[in-house]
């Protein structure tokens, strides 16, 4: 990929917020906080797939944006819905979400990266 190192940095940057989100929102003695993560890392997300964008000089909107993001996370649902349930757990709750969170922007990130550069 051309703008490997550009796409790297975003992406990792973006990963390394979504898992802090991750793990802010895992629960604290046992309470999670169902959904409160979904709205943060979504803006993390979009905001990454626009920076993105600059990269491969395309021009993206926010509804593009949400667009790619809603094909990706279609995909992962499965791994949302098991960072949830173990975002129950008390304090390793708070570890998996985190990782979570993390792991599943970074993905997104490379699908995106990947779609740029292949359009």
């Amino acid at each position: 990929m051309r703008y490997e190192e550009q796409c790297k940095g975003i992406i990792n940057k973006a990963a390394l917020k979504a898992g802090a989100v991750g793990f802010g929102t895992g629960g604290t003695m046992g309470i999670a906080l169902a959904g409160v993560d979904i709205g943060a890392t979504t803006a993390i997300q979009i905001r990454m797939i626009k920076q993105l964008g600059d990269v491969f000089n395309k021009s993206i909107t926010e509804s593009l944006a949400k667009g790619l993001l809603s094909s990706y996370v279609s995909q992962q649902a499965g791994r949302k819905v098991a960072g949830f349930l173990a975002g129950r757990i008390p304090v390793l709750g708070k570890v998996i979400n985190a990782g979570v969170g993390a792991s599943a922007t970074e993905g997104l990130g490379w699908f995106v990266a990947e779609h740029f550069s292949n359009n």
